[in-house]
């Protein structure tokens, strides 16, 4: 399978070197039968020389730049065609070059003596090759009259192919040849790579394809191998197309950009900027004074549902063995009562934060000291008072240090600076605000500087995003969640714990209710963990742009997402008898083998094109699955990214 289909243009360049080379011959030709006899002889030998000159260059045309035009040809109408549908086309044009070649070559070569002979009534030393010429011109001729009857197969076998390939063809629920016309009209050359373009509606053309915020809304993700041309392509063109299209039409979405990376920033920057949105773009940097400061703890909901968030982020970020579930459990409770006991005793306005769990955590005086401040009349704190009088303090010693251990680890690295003051307190806007104000919060925290606390403040962030999300179904305002190296921050849940489940697939099943896009880009399956939370996690993604990977998993993953189709598999065999015109002789005979084929073979996402400098026009390329759309057959499409840099280095 070709890697690179021809452009429109190369086709037509092919096409028209053959006819113009070919009328050249011919006219060449008519001419010299048009040109006056009576001239003097050296005139009449040029004559000669330049008239069987212009028929052999006309019969190289037929097996030379002929040829070379219909491969393109076919390359570029079969574009992504099916394999047994390729084998078909490159199967039949070899048998027509067969079937052109040999004449031609026996016609040549009876042109090639008939011109030496007459050549040789001006030029007698030529006499001297009369033997060899004489045998070519015996042969050359015997040859081409038999033709017919010995070479008669492969008249029946081009029939046969082309009727098989046309057979295949119209049969064919997934594929469907670009027409010979297109080569005529002014539509994109589907060799180049197109720039974005904003459309009306919510829409854009990115890759040379018209998107939707809705493809995105029904969740996106990107597939493919280091260096593929993901952001540099792909997810710098969507979020150019999101914002570029929300513009359009009057929005200001609101979202959350995670970067582990760490060198976005400046990109989003010049996008905000290009759109009128700089004012609206917030940057979570615990090393920038002038940033946002964010408390989890800081939060309109529930002790319950902050505990199990914080469970989760222990979760994702904790070892998987045996005992894990048991001392996140325990864990989750203690966090559940103590935020409860905190925000009965803190002063008012004055949330939680990581340092008050942490002495709670530590010291059984502090425990008391805060549950002399409760008000024995106020209900609330009859909970978490007898969870500590009862649960807490007659736990066995061993399990109480355990669990205290894990709180520790979790706690303790937001106990020193910067952490310590960027994340307690009040929060200079809540997750809440920002989505009803299409703020753009950007966490600035390379993983490469700190990677455990750039994961867990990443999750923290990611975590409270979709829990204000999912509370606002049919909100008006769009709103996105975009990350790269989306592993970094995958969180897949546990069978264990369902209830406290705070998975990314729970989120995906959902948000599309709240008008809610999710763009994530990782490399492989692989990347995300264990195959079944892989898996459920790709089941709510309806959208895939897949590029080059060699991962077998993944590309086997997603052959299966486009299905199969009934193709014929040629056969061939020999037969040998008969006589005729079209009759076969030691021919080809072609039958046909329906078989079940994988729409999408999974080798053909190791062909896709990467982006390279070396290239004319920097892109790279993409096979594109839209399972939300109402499409049927699904259609396979093979775009090309051109290279979109959002900000100038």
């Amino acid at each position: 399978m070709h890697a690179d289909c021809p452009r429109k243009t190369d086709v037509v360049a092919a096409q028209t070197q053959f006819f113009v080379s070919a009328g050249l011959c011919v006219a060449t030709v008519v001419t010299i039968h048009w040109l006056p006899k009576h001239v003097p002889q050296p005139f009449r030998l040029g004559y000669t020389v330049g008239y069987f000159a212009a028929l052999l260059c006309l019969l190289y045309q037929f097996v030379g730049p002929l040829r070379r035009y219909l491969l393109l040809l076919y390359s570029w109408r079969y574009e992504s065609a099916p394999e047994p549908l390729e084998r078909a086309w490159k199967s039949l044009l070899f048998s027509l070059n067969q079937l052109i070649a040999v004449p031609c070559f026996l016609l040549g070569a009876f042109l090639s003596s008939v011109g030496l002979i007459t050549i040789s009534m001006w030029l007698p030393d030529l006499g001297v090759l009369s033997p060899l010429y004489n045998l070519v011109w015996w042969l050359s001729l015997i040859g081409f009259v038999l033709f017919p009857v010995f070479g008669g197969f492969l008249f029946h076998e081009c029939a046969q192919k082309h009727r098989q390939l046309s057979y295949e063809t119209e049969l064919s629920r997934s594929f469907t040849p670009r027409p010979v016309g297109d080569l005529l009209n002014d539509s994109p050359d589907g060799g180049t790579p197109l720039p974005l373009a904003i459309l009306d509606g919510l829409k854009f053309q990115a890759g040379g394809h018209d998107w939707e915020w809705n493809d995105f809304v029904q969740n996106c993700v990107v597939f493919g191998q280091i260096g593929s041309g993901k952001t540099s392509c792909v997810l710098n063109s969507v979020l150019d197309g999101l914002f570029g299209s929300a513009a359009q039409a009057g929005q200001k979405p609101s979202g959350l950009i995670l970067d582990p990376k760490g060198t976005f920033f400046r990109d989003v920057e010049a996008l905000c900027l290009r759109y009128q949105r700089r004012q609206d773009l917030l940057v979570l940097d615990p090393d920038d004074a002038s940033g946002v400061c964010w408390n989890p703890f800081d939060s309109a909901d529930d002790e319950y549902e902050l505990a199990t968030r914080f469970a989760a982020v222990s979760r994702s970020l904790g070892t998987k063995d045996s005992n894990s579930s048991f001392w996140i459990t325990k864990s989750t409770m203690f966090i559940q009562y103590a935020l409860e006991l905190l925000r009965l005793t803190n002063p008012p306005g004055e949330p939680p934060c990581f340092a008050q769990i942490n002495e709670l955590a530590s010291s059984f005086a502090a425990i008391s000291e805060r549950a002399d401040r409760l008000d024995v009349t106020d209900p609330r704190g009859h909970d978490c008072l007898a969870f500590f009088a009862t649960e807490w303090a007659t736990m066995a010693p061993e399990t109480r240090t355990s669990v205290q251990a894990h709180l520790t680890g979790m706690l303790f690295p937001f106990l020193k600076q910067p952490y310590a003051t960027r994340f307690a307190g009040r929060s200079t806007h809540r997750i809440a605000d920002m989505i009803d104000n299409g703020k753009i919060l950007y966490l600035h925290m390379p993983t490469s500087d700190r990677e455990t606390m750039a994961r867990t403040i990443g999750i923290f962030l990611k975590l409270e995003y979709y829990r204000e999300v999912l509370r606002r179904p049919r909100k008006k305002r769009p709103s996105f969640f975009f990350c790269d190296e989306f592993q970094k921050f995958f969180t897949a849940g546990s069978k264990e714990n369902q209830e406290q489940d705070k998975s990314d697939a729970d989120t995906f099943r959902l948000s599309r209710e709240s008008f809610h896009a999710n763009i994530v880009a990782t490399q492989n399956i692989g990347a995300l963990g264990s195959p079944e939370a892989a898996r459920a996690f790709l089941g709510n993604c309806l959208t895939g742009i897949f590029l080059r990977n060699p991962d077998e998993a993944t590309n086997a993953f997603t052959s299966q997402l486009f299905g199969q189709d009934l193709i014929g598999i040629d056969g061939v065999s020999s037969a040998v008898g008969g006589r005729g015109w079209f009759k076969p002789v030691n021919a080809q005979q072609i039958s046909s083998n329906v078989q079940f084929h994988a729409r999408c073979p999974a080798d053909r996402f190791r062909e896709l094109s990467i982006c390279s400098r070396e290239q004319p026009e920097p892109h790279c390329e993409s096979i594109v699955f839209l399972g939300g759309r109402d499409e049927r057959p699904l259609p396979i499409r093979k775009l090309k990214w051109k290279r979109h840099p959002l900000s100038v280095s």
